[in-house]
Formats: C-alpha cells, sequence, structure tokens
C-alpha cells in the first residue's frame, strides 16, 4: 500500500500491526514511514526513538531507525536539521558493517540503507551552507548511484532505484549554484521508467510510477527555470 501511494490504508495496517505487537520493531519502523509520508512527524518521530531506546532491535532495525531519526530531521526546524546528517552517518557506519555479512537478507536491507542515507546526505549538503558543496553532493550522488547499481547486480532490487537516484541527482543538483545540467538524469529516469512500465500489471503501481517520473520531470524544470 505505501508503495503504490496508497498512504491513508497504508498507516492504518501499519497501526494495527504494532497494535497486535508492539514488541515487533520492524512494524514500528514501517509504521514510521507511514506516519511520515502522511506529515504526522510528531507522531512519526516517537516511532524511531522506541526502537532505538529498546534493547531488543536487531542491528539493521536499528539501522534503519537511526536513518528515519535522519529523513525526520531534515524535515525539521533549521535547528533540528543540522542533526540530520549526523544521524544519516550514524545509520550509513552501521548498515556498512552488516552489508559484509555472509547473510544475504542482511546485505539487501543494509544496502537498501545505505542507498537512501547517502541521498539524503547529498540533500541536506546541498541545502545547508557548506564550502564545496558542488563537489561534495557529486560525490555523495556517485556513490549512491554505485549502491543501487550493486543492487541490481546482485538481484537485490529493480531499476526503480535508478529512478530514485536521479530524483535526488535533480533536487541536490538543482540547488547548487550553477545548478547540474539535468539531461543525463532525466535520460536515466525515463530509461528506468520505460524499462519497469511492462513490468507492472497493477494501474495504481503504473500511476505511482507516472508520479515518480513526474517528480524528477519537475525537478528538471525548475532548473531549466534558474
Amino acid at each position: 500500500k505505501l508503495t503504490v501511494g496508497e498512504l491513508a490504508a497504508a498507516e492504518k495496517l501499519a497501526a494495527a500491526a504494532v497494535k497486535n505487537k508492539p514488541t515487533n520493531d520492524e512494524y514500528r519502523l514501517q509504521w514510521a514511514k507511514c506516519l511520515t509520508k502522511l506529515a504526522r512527524y510528531d507522531e512519526a518521530v516517537e516511532q524511531p526513538r522506541t526502537i532505538l531506546g529498546g534493547k531488543t532491535a536487531p542491528e539493521i532495525v536499528r539501522a534503519a531507525a537511526l536513518e528515519q531519526m535522519g529523513q525526520l530531521a531534515g524535515l525539521g526546524s533549521k535547528e533540528v536539521q543540522e542533526r540530520a546528517i549526523s544521524l544519516h552517518n550514524k545509520a550509513i557506519e552501521l548498515a556498512d558493517k552488516l552489508a559484509a555479512d555472509d547473510d544475504v537478507m542482511l546485505q539487501a536491507a543494509a544496502h537498501k540503507v545505505l542507498l537512501q542515507a547517502h541521498l539524503a546526505v547529498a540533500e541536506r549538503i546541498s541545502a545547508g551552507d557548506w564550502q564545496q558543496k558542488e563537489e561534495f553532493v557529486g560525490q555523495w550522488i556517485t556513490r549512491a548511484s554505485g549502491i543501487a547499481e550493486q543492487m541490481i547486480a546482485a538481484g537485490e532490487s529493480d531499476v526503480s532505484v535508478r529512478l530514485e537516484v536521479a530524483q535526488s541527482a535533480l533536487l541536490a543538483g538543482g540547488r547548487l549554484s550553477p545548478p547540474i545540467d539535468p539531461k543525463l538524469w532525466i535520460a536515466e529516469a525515463e530509461q528506468a521508467a520505460t524499462e519497469l512500465t511492462p513490468t507492472l500489471n497493477d494501474e495504481t503501481a503504473r500511476e505511482e510510477l507516472n508520479w515518480q517520473l513526474g517528480l524528477a520531470y519537475f525537478h528538471a524544470a525548475e532548473i531549466q527555470h534558474r
């Protein structure tokens, strides 16, 4: 439900799951993601805090909870936003260790956290007052793109992660001075959407894909205006 954009339904199901098993940290993390998408930030932040304050969560869930806290911090006041990169880096540090584990499922989950964290750091740097931000944003996006390609090659994800990277690159690159040339990232987004469309039998999933591609076009249009 969350993946195809049915946010209210997703939150209702996640809340019911947590109510049924309040000690399940993965359910609680999923609920936090739903609450974040619905802009219910005060409720959302309580969930990863509960996870990180407890002692039962596996390391991968703790890494994902730290990343979710970073995402939420990035949506807060300027003072709160300053804590976001530290949280993303903590998530990266933890997930990086897990990505070397022999368990392929754990590797996949760690790579997902690493991808989200790298893209988030690029976006935060682009929005902040940093020296050499053009260079740093480029480095973080390049690393994220490498992680995405690794996930595709290992069968951990489809090419939707390329669209995710393209979106972040356009958002972050549009804040630079001068902004990046959007053409290559739009081409990447369009290619990913073209490859994904025949695999989607569900109309809602196709609509969500079009929405994501539309966001990429929006960011590119903002760059062209500048």
